[in-house]
């Protein structure tokens, strides 16, 4: 029974979704192909997060500046073998003490492997969460670009991540 209710808010969330995304588009004059195809892109990646995570999972929540640390992480451990402190303080401009203090309270809850001196190791709890707060971040860039704002879409994007909740997203 519980499976069943957990499909069926699922189905309900996705109606909802596609149903406003419907209204959205037909309130336009013309809808041209990219503004479908951005549409359907957006109408997937929606179906993606609600099966990857359970609507309304109680989750113990990691701050947004432990978000951000996590996030980048993901992004580097595609791009680059080795993880290190400096590699994060980099990117994201802060101090080498401000990272380390991050990687400590990530690796308590089961983010990260990390021991001083050593590269840094995503677990998979940390590549999955890591991969959520990327494509959390690109839906929030494509949900503004659809909307054509013309405010900073990355800045934007990164202020809406932290204060919206997973089923707002």
């Amino acid at each position: 029974e519980a499976l069943f209710m957990s499909i069926k808010d699922m189905a309900d969330n996705f109606l909802w979704n596609y149903n406003i995304l419907l209204w959205f588009y037909k309130r336009e004059q013309s809808s041209s192909p990219t503004e479908i195809k951005e549409c359907n892109i957006w109408i997937s990646f929606r179906i993606y997060l609600l099966w990857t995570k359970k609507i309304g999972e109680d989750q113990t929540m990691l701050s947004p500046s432990l978000q951000d640390y996590l996030e980048e992480m993901y992004r580097l451990s595609i791009k680059i073998n080795e993880i290190r402190v400096s590699d994060i303080a980099q990117v994201l401009d802060v101090s080498l003490p401000s990272v380390v203090k991050a990687l400590h309270k990530l690796s308590s809850r089961g983010y990260v492997i990390y021991q001083p001196y050593e590269a840094i190791k995503l677990t998979e709890k940390g590549v999955f969460e890591g991969r959520f707060l990327v494509q959390r971040n690109q839906l929030l860039k494509d949900f503004l670009t659809v909307l054509k704002t013309s405010s900073d879409i990355e800045k934007e994007a990164e202020s809406m991540e932290h204060y919206l909740s997973f089923s707002t997203i």
